[in-house]
């Protein structure tokens, strides 16, 4: 997400790498600056950054969505939402989280957020639902 930010995901540049490089500590400088306004806070240690290219990201991103996965806790969760009546019953949760969280189908929501509901049916909370 930080080399879409940084410019860095195939846009070509006819730049030095010095340029880059200070292209670069200037575009973190201003994330660093804007999260701490709105933190409120000041940062405590050095931020420690990496450039990651557009495969490196989605290797991460895979290996921390494997490394989080909750698929049993996400369809208790949208089954309960659909028997309150907070969301509609035909809503299919998983594919609106995808499709606002990871639209281009960097993330393998295939891991994280299954392809299809599973719980549309269901008309009952599941045993063992987090509430």
């Amino acid at each position: 997400m930080l080399a879409t930010a940084l410019g860095g995901c195939g846009k070509a540049r006819h730049e030095t790498p010095a340029q880059r490089r200070a292209r670069e500590r200037a575009t973190i400088e201003r994330i660093r600056v804007q999260v701490a306004q709105v933190r409120g806070l000041k940062w405590k240690a050095r931020l420690d950054v990496r450039i990651l290219s557009k495969d490196e990201l989605r290797r991460q991103l895979q290996r921390t969505e494997a490394r989080d996965a909750r698929p049993e806790r996400d369809r208790s969760d949208e089954a309960i939402l659909k028997l309150l009546k907070l969301i509609p019953a035909d809503l299919d949760l998983q594919a609106r989280l995808r499709a606002a969280f990871d639209p281009d189908g960097v993330a393998n929501p295939h891991k994280v957020l299954p392809a299809g509901s599973r719980c549309a049916d269901v008309q009952a909370i599941p045993a063992g639902a987090w509430i």
